[in-house]
């Protein structure tokens, strides 16, 4: 491992282990992801920081609201990393009521969607264009896809409508990388496959080319006995397969970088696990040479949600069924 990814990789570590002995009690899933999100811009974590922007978040937001749920501990993160966090809170909440405008019910992932143009757009009269662009993409995904796109697709629409390309050709080229990973039967969710051919469609060019590259980079961890998730973590290779370097390089990097992983304090098996480890892993990698990690935050933490999300639906209906057992009981 070279001496700028060992830092890279003992910063994240470091960082996590800060904001987990702060915040106790949050879900495991979300410490590796506030802690990409400092190590991201190469600083230690700020725990003071974060637990003003704690206090701020609370005064600003009632106890129901969408962002003191499962987003709550990435919106804290981001506001603590702003130089101004209320600001910063307050950009992101008109956002978010844009977003949630003539909507039927709240969503999390709008406010995720709410950061991502936030974070990537300072000028304020460009917001409802983008907003408007992101419901526009949403509806293409629908269209195309109707039984797979849902609202957990948002934070997508708005990283695409924040790229500044052309609504057409985005559309476009994620239907064709869509099509050409599925006829390549490596992956097995659809799902997953959408959100791979989402990230593709971050750059223009030629699909047969990029989805190759995530191909070979998803075979070469595989062939080194590591296995990828194959739902929103698919996502990260494609942020790998846009970085101009040799897959042989990449895979060799993630392996290393996870083997390391593995070795540290809730990274290993009764932690968050292989496949969220090897994404993480992928994220620092693509770290070294891309931005595009600042974008893939936001599919991390569209793919956090969605596992916290998951476990509380499988958790009340354990509760539910044991509830239903112990009634026809008595």
């Amino acid at each position: 491992m070279n001496e700028a990814l060992r830092e890279t990789v003992d910063l994240f570590v470091a960082n996590k282990e800060g904001v987990q002995k702060a915040f106790k009690w949050e879900s495991e899933y979300v410490y590796p992801l506030c802690s990409l999100m400092y190590t991201s811009v190469h600083a230690e974590i700020n725990i003071e920081r974060m637990k003003e922007a704690e206090q701020l978040l609370k005064s600003k937001t009632g106890i129901l609201s969408e962002f003191r749920g499962n987003t709550r501990m990435a919106m804290i993160t981001q506001m603590a990393l702003a130089e101004d966090m209320e600001g910063y809170f307050d950009v992101v909440k008109s956002v978010y009521e844009k977003l949630n405008a003539k909507k039927w019910f709240a969503s999390e992932y709008r406010v995720v969607a709410a950061m991502v143009i936030a974070q990537n757009e300072k000028d304020e009269s460009k917001y409802d264009e983008l907003v408007e662009k992101t419901n526009e993409l949403l509806k293409h995904m629908r269209e195309n896809h109707p039984w797979l796109t849902g609202d957990d697709d948002t934070g997508f629409a708005a990283l695409l409508a924040i790229s500044g390309l052309q609504t057409d050709c985005v559309v476009e080229e994620m239907e064709k990388c869509y099509q050409i990973l599925k006829a390549s039967k490596k992956f097995g969710s659809a799902n997953g496959i959408q959100s791979l051919s989402h990230a593709l469609s971050l750059e223009i060019g030629n699909s047969e080319e990029k989805c190759n590259r995530v191909i070979d980079i998803h075979e070469g961890l595989k062939s080194k006995k590591k296995k990828y998730g194959q739902t929103y973590e698919l996502s990260t290779l494609g942020g790998l397969a846009l970085a101009d370097v040799e897959v042989s390089e990449l895979v060799e990097q993630i392996v290393e970088l996870d083997d390391y992983l593995k070795t540290q304090k809730g990274f290993g098996a009764l932690g968050i696990g292989g496949a969220q480890r090897l994404m993480y892993a992928s994220m620092l990698v693509l770290q070294q040479y891309t931005s595009k990690v600042k974008d893939l935050e936001a599919t991390a933490l569209n793919g956090v949600v969605t596992i916290i999300i998951a476990q509380e639906a499988a958790m009340l209906a354990a509760i539910t069924t044991t509830m239903l057992v112990t009634t026809s009981s008595n």
